[in-house]
């Protein structure tokens, strides 16, 4: 049976929750949050209670976030961020506790389209992300710094892309979007 072992104080808003691959770390995003960053990592420690060991501001709020397979790097989803790019890619040393901000690419129309979902490739080389704009699905390459220009940009004719998930081989790409 499930119990309770530990909680933390977050603030407003939790919209997406994420282990890293290794289950050292959980990453937390939302909007409102008590100290102003929208995206919270803990670790656990030996009593198991979480503790925050970094965070990083996004914006208004953070809707999705995926963990690269080697837990090096993570990808952000959401809407109206500070620097106009609604999917951000964060590198995370776990020696030092610290993100690092790598890149990031503007959905659409300067920042006003939300991005509701992104997941990486089994493998580590590539980003998909889906939102609002036409329930648009684009796809990245990433080069362990940056990413590139889309190699994939869709119009699947929906309103929002809810969820993205590649299969494990990173053959297929499985995408549900909200009709109209």
């Amino acid at each position: 049976s499930l119990a309770l072992t530990t909680s933390a104080e977050y603030g407003d808003s939790i919209y997406s929750v994420a282990w890293s691959s290794d289950g050292n770390y959980l990453a937390v995003g939302g909007s409102g949050s008590n100290d102003g960053a929208e995206l919270h990592i803990y670790s656990m420690n030996t009593q198991d209670y979480l503790y925050q060991v970094t965070g990083a501001n996004y914006g208004n709020r953070i809707l999705e976030m995926d963990w690269s397979s080697d837990s090096q790097y993570l990808a952000l989803a959401g809407g109206t961020p500070d620097n106009g790019n609604e999917l951000q890619i964060y590198s995370f040393d776990s020696t030092t506790s610290t993100l690092s901000y790598l890149d990031g690419k503007d959905f659409g129309a300067g920042g006003s389209y939300e991005t509701w979902a992104v997941a990486w490739s089994p493998d580590g080389d590539y980003v998909a992300v889906g939102g609002e704009n036409d329930g648009r699905l684009k796809i990245y390459y990433f080069d362990g710094s940056d990413l590139s220009d889309a190699i994939i940009d869709e119009n699947l004719g929906a309103s929002i892309i809810h969820s993205i998930s590649w299969s494990p081989c990173g053959n297929y790409l499985s995408v549900s979007p909200v009709s109209p």
